[in-house]
């Protein structure tokens, strides 16, 4: 045999005849020795965690319930299942880990909901890259949606194009105050409001309309001060041949450019909801 305490090979004896260790006193010591080691490691799995493991806990707490928030901004959540049942885990993980901040939690526990977290959470990234990804804002509040003003102009554009359209078409005026009305749905005012408000960075898109609209300015300036000597007769009577083409001319590149720019402001809202980048 050989002895475990100075390794020395000897006959079969009940104690070393080199060290002079007794083989059964050194078996029941190892054995109390692998005792007391199984339960120190008992002990710190089952021994509450302390301060540092409770921040971190709670930080991760509030990071998951932010996130969850962000989501819910982001309204990605009411349009798509997988991104609904990631905002409830990151909302209910988040909230437990806060409200259990309290709790005397076992190490073994802070581990496994670590664990569990840190699992669940890459799962998602990984089967959701359309909503976590970096390349799209977190939340639609952080996009530049089609501005309301840009979109209002557009509108407002169209309207006024359509009202010099039906007032170049008039052939006759029933009264005096029919032609002044006619007259007066040609004012500028209200489109030149709105183009003031148009943020610069919608000014691209619809500054086209505002320019052609701008051109057909002198033409509509002589036609107003004209007819009041030509009523009743209304433009369509008494505007020469030449000119109506023209103008109608220039309403087909005003209508066009209305299209092209109403086109755009809705191809960057779908973007934004897509998180696409819209193509040109």
């Amino acid at each position: 045999m050989i002895c475990p305490n100075c390794a020395a090979e000897q006959p079969e004896s009940f104690e070393c005849v080199r060290c002079g260790v007794i083989f059964a006193k050194w078996a029941e010591h190892q054995a109390q020795v692998r005792a007391h080691d199984a339960r120190a490691n008992v002990s710190v799995l089952t021994e509450p965690i302390g301060t540092t493991s409770r921040v971190i806990r709670t930080i991760a707490g509030v990071v998951l319930v932010a996130l969850a928030f962000l989501m819910y901004l982001d309204g990605a959540a009411t349009k798509a299942f997988g991104a609904y049942v990631a905002l409830v885990f990151f909302a209910a993980a988040g909230l437990y880990l806060v409200v259990s901040l309290r709790d005397r939690i076992p190490f073994w526990r802070f581990a496994v909901e670590g664990a569990a977290t840190l699992v669940m959470s890459a799962s998602l990234f990984v089967a959701l890259p359309d909503i976590f990804s970096l390349g799209r804002p977190l939340y639609e509040s952080t996009a530049v949606p089609a501005s309301g003003e840009a979109a209002a102009f557009v509108e407002a554009s169209r309207t006024h194009l359509d009202a010099m359209s039906k007032f170049m078409e008039i052939k006759e005026f029933k009264d005096t105050d029919e032609a002044v009305a006619a007259a007066r749905g040609l004012s500028e005012d209200a489109l030149a409001r709105l183009w003031s408000t148009i943020p610069e960075r919608d000014r691209d898109i619809v500054a086209p309309i505002w320019y052609r609209l701008q051109g057909l300015k002198p033409l509509l300036a002589a036609l107003v001060k004209q007819f009041p000597a030509e009523l009743p007769k209304g433009p369509a009577m008494w505007v020469p041949a030449a000119i109506a083409s023209e103008f109608r001319s220039n309403v087909a590149r005003v209508q066009a450019e209305i299209e092209a720019a109403d086109g755009r402001l809705r191809a960057r809202d779908q973007a934004v909801v897509t998180g696409v980048a819209p193509t040109h």
